[in-house]
């Protein structure tokens, strides 16, 4: 799984401001649709981003100390697509509201602000704290560069393979252990 960059979390973010305010300001009915999340969402989002954290959290204390914190590598991989996911829902929610939170604010001097106005702030703030903790959590989950597992588990074939004993690996060793 390739790690996620930054540049396409801002260019889906800016994509999403300028269809979020294209389409408030084509359709003026179109912010009252439904299209800004309420409340009770924006707290099950906020609880999906600590969920990742607090599951990011656990893959780090893996990575660090191996023996003591153990954790299947399944539950692993899933964690860091949790975390990708809540990286790229953060920055839809915050591009989509901040496009209509530019709207709202460029009506402010035509009327008085809407209780339309506080909601869309409100999933603007929810999606950069989102966003955030899915690049956070994400970075968690990654392994560091010079693995011991692994640089322990290279070590072992060469040894085999270098010493008197060729041990038959594979398609055709045991070809190669008939001729000897």
């Amino acid at each position: 799984m390739k790690p996620l960059r930054y540049r396409w979390l801002a260019l889906i973010a800016a994509v999403a401001l300028a269809a979020g305010g294209l389409a408030t300001g084509i359709w003026p009915d179109f912010r009252e649709v439904g299209f800004i999340l309420p409340w009770p969402t924006l707290a099950v989002s906020v609880l999906l981003a600590a969920a990742a954290l607090a599951l990011g959290w656990k893959v780090r204390a893996h990575v660090k100390d191996p023996k003591h914190k153990p954790i299947e590598p399944i539950v692993a991989s899933r964690i860091a697509v949790l975390a990708q996911t809540c990286a790229v829902y953060g920055a839809l929610l915050f591009g989509w509201a901040a496009g209509i939170v530019a709207y709202e604010l460029a009506l402010l001097r035509f009327r008085p602000a809407s209780d339309t106005l506080l909601l869309s702030l409100a999933n603007v703030v929810v999606g950069a704290m989102v966003c955030i903790a899915g690049c956070l959590a994400e970075t968690w989950c990654k392994r560091p560069p010079d693995d011991s597992d692994r640089s322990e588990s290279d070590q072992d074939v060469t040894t085999r393979r270098g010493s008197d004993q060729d041990i038959p690996e594979g398609e055709g060793g045991y070809a190669r252990n008939r001729r000897d």
